[in-house]
């Protein structure tokens, strides 16, 4: 009977339903938990500012929260709270034992700097230390691009900050540099 039952269920083919994925959802269990969601959304609208399409919109709004510091100083300031959170988040001596380990190994071993991972605190300063300075990058590729570069594309570059980080200002400073060469030169003025 088993043999007939087996054989009967692996012959009756069922449709395919499409295997839907539920989007994470993010934790804020933990005050490292939490820090890295917060800083992981709060740098979002000033990349989606930068990006956005609309030439109005970016002479406008974006152009006046961009020249502005308050998206690095916002950033650095939940950067600034992760820090201390990690400073406090176990007893001293084990703090004070992270941070020796840290300063005389993990900065010089890729092994070291690995075990580090295992703390909930410096992985979620690492990623704010990422997004702060990438944001930092792709905010000196926008300004460069709209003061000096009137015209240039730098979308890409912005993107490319957003991604890779220092490769987007490498592909901003290539595209700067196709950008000059393909510009006919500029007329001499003499101001009389």
């Amino acid at each position: 009977d088993r043999c007939v039952v087996a054989s009967l269920s692996v012959s009756v083919r069922r449709p395919r339903t499409p295997a839907t994925r539920a989007l994470p959802v993010q934790e804020f269990d933990t005050p490292n938990a939490a820090a890295f969601s917060v800083i992981t959304n709060l740098v979002t609208p000033f990349w989606l500012l930068m990006l956005v399409p609309n030439e109005k919109f970016q002479a406008t709004v974006t152009e006046k929260v961009m020249r502005g510091n308050v998206s690095i100083i916002v950033c650095a300031l939940v950067h600034l709270y992760i820090v201390g959170v990690g400073l406090t988040d176990a007893p001293f001596p084990e703090v004070a034992a992270r941070l020796q380990f840290f300063a005389t190994e993990a900065i010089v071993k890729f092994s070291a700097m690995g075990e580090m991972r295992q703390y909930d605190s410096f992985v979620s300063e690492e990623w704010a230390h990422v997004l702060v300075w990438d944001l930092f990058a792709g905010r000196y590729v926008y300004l460069e691009g709209r003061d000096k570069y009137k015209g240039m594309p730098i979308k890409h570059s912005i993107f490319g900050c957003f991604a890779l980080g220092p490769l987007g200002i490498l592909i901003h400073y290539l595209t700067t540099f196709v950008w000059e060469k393909s510009r006919p030169p500029e007329e001499e003025t003499s101001s009389s």
